[in-house]
């Protein structure tokens, strides 16, 4: 039987791994800083409008937009609506967990929408998001 030697060194390039590229491992090219995530910045915007308080982070930032505005309304919506069905859930558990379980399933359906650039008028929760404006 034959033993195989692990300890030999192993030649790996500075920027971790890759032959012929010079550059820092975390370092990536000047076209490539711009955009790392590969999504649009309204999509972004409009997808933080449904995370509970990050609403406020496209609120203040974000140019007027009539995108992102949608999404901010709808957002806000569905977040006072999560905070209620939580304070619900403490009185009639059953009918809160319903409805939050419902909230949180548009919740995350609509921020996977918003992500994709694409606008979807939640029932009712479009309704009352359509009377208020930013």
């Amino acid at each position: 039987m034959e033993t195989v030697n692990n300890n030999d060194e192993i030649d790996k390039a500075p920027n971790g791994g890759v032959p012929g590229d010079s550059r820092q491992p975390n370092e990536l090219p000047q076209n490539e800083l711009a955009d790392v995530t590969g999504v649009d910045e309204r999509c972004l915007y409009a997808a933080m409008s449904y995370l509970l308080l990050l609403v406020l982070i496209p609120i203040f930032n974000s140019k007027r937009d009539s995108f992102i505005n949608f999404h901010i309304r709808q957002g806000i919506v569905v977040s006072v609506g999560l905070v209620v069905a939580i304070i619900l859930a403490n009185w009639l558990s059953w009918l809160g967990s319903i409805l939050f379980l419902l909230l949180f399933i548009t919740d995350i359906v609509a921020l996977v929408l918003a992500l994709q650039g694409r606008q979807w008028k939640i029932p009712l929760v479009g309704w009352l998001a359509g009377k208020f404006s930013i």
